[in-house]
């Protein structure tokens, strides 16, 4: 029997839970597999049989998370513990479905070749937010000098498959490791027929969107957007509404600038589709943004940085539905977008 263990509930209400489907399209798995899902909650899926495991996420700030946190580990790293059940198993292959398994997996297994998946490449981050001197709050610096201990484990272990989810990132890997033989890109591109049946007419009101949960990063990244670039953009569009929905939106509500966290979205088609410019300001890059294959197979306009645009063909940039520009030039686009 194999194991495969995955670090989301696999749905398409989140990033997360859409790539762990799309890792599920790729494999086949057998009637006696064991099959474990790391999730906060239990969700519906038509990917989850009665013999599926689920060991529940650690609780925000929960003892075990902070003793993580103290020990220099990924504050969601699952324990050893949680996982000892299976020592007398008979296991052939491993499929560890996100970084944080790692640890407790090779503890489980200290000899066997596993398969680890990467979401993100926090490495290359860090080596980019330092190079580039980008300023990042204390939670997100705590998760990338915690992400950069455990990725280097890992990127040491030979007998670990590596799985990344761009090849910028797997670039980074062969390049800094010198090797090319023990990983491979596991990607994801757009539904073009979908794409391209969404599409319709656009007619921009003076709108701009952001579509997304806000986690530790991303919030430098739309604090960035309101500072340098959406302030600026009031100056000769004084009417410019900001409208934010996702988990953690509602802290940058200020309605006094037009600015409009609305919380979770709860609607069927994407808000202000048509009249409204998405934006993906991300200014650190790593990964693959998933919220952009949403945005193509909905027919979403939007504009992204070349950060946030990483893991994407660039033949797909048309300069109508797609914009990818450097931070600097985004004011002047966006008024040529808008005006």
């Amino acid at each position: 029997m194999n194991l495969y263990i995955y670090p989301s509930a696999a749905i398409t209400t989140n990033g997360y839970g859409l790539a762990v489907i799309e890792d599920l399209k790729k494999q086949d798995r057998l009637k006696d597999d064991i099959v474990i899902w790391y999730v906060k909650n239990s969700a519906q899926s038509p990917y989850y049989k009665n013999t599926d495991i689920v060991i529940k996420r650690l609780k925000p700030y929960g003892l075990k998370r902070i003793w993580n946190v103290l020990r220099n580990r990924v504050s969601g790293e699952l324990y050893y513990e949680d996982i000892k059940f299976l020592r007398n198993k008979n296991i052939g292959n491993v499929f560890c479905g996100d970084v944080v398994f790692y640890r407790a997996i090779r503890k489980l297994f200290p000899d066997k070749q596993i398969t680890v998946r990467f979401h993100n490449c926090f490495s290359r981050i860090n080596t980019r937010t330092q190079i580039l001197d980008v300023k990042s709050n204390l939670k997100f610096r705590i998760t990338l000098k915690s992400m950069f201990q455990l990725e280097k484990e890992i990127f040491n272990d030979k007998k670990v498959y590596k799985l990344f989810i761009s090849n910028e990132d797997r670039d980074y890997y062969s390049m800094i490791t010198g090797r090319t033989y023990d990983s491979d890109t596991w990607s994801f591109t757009p539904n073009e027929k979908l794409m391209y049946k969404n599409r319709k007419a656009i007619h921009f009101s003076k709108k701009i969107v952001w579509f997304g949960g806000l986690e530790k990063h991303k919030q430098d990244s739309v604090r960035w957007f309101i500072n340098k670039v959406f302030m600026d953009l009031k100056k000769d569009i004084p009417d410019l509404e900001f409208h934010l929905w996702g988990k953690g939106t509602t802290e940058f509500n200020d309605k006094k600038n037009k600015i409009y966290g609305h919380g979770f979205y709860n609607g069927e088609e994407m808000p202000l589709k048509g009249e409204a410019l998405y934006i993906n300001p991300d200014i650190t890059g790593g990964g693959i943004k998933m919220k952009l294959l949403t945005y193509f197979e909905n027919g979403i306009p939007f504009i992204s940085t070349p950060f946030g645009y990483e893991g994407y063909s660039k033949e797909l940039i048309d300069n109508k539905f797609c914009y990818v520009v450097e931070e600097n030039e985004w004011i002047k686009k966006i008024k040529t977008i808008l005006i």
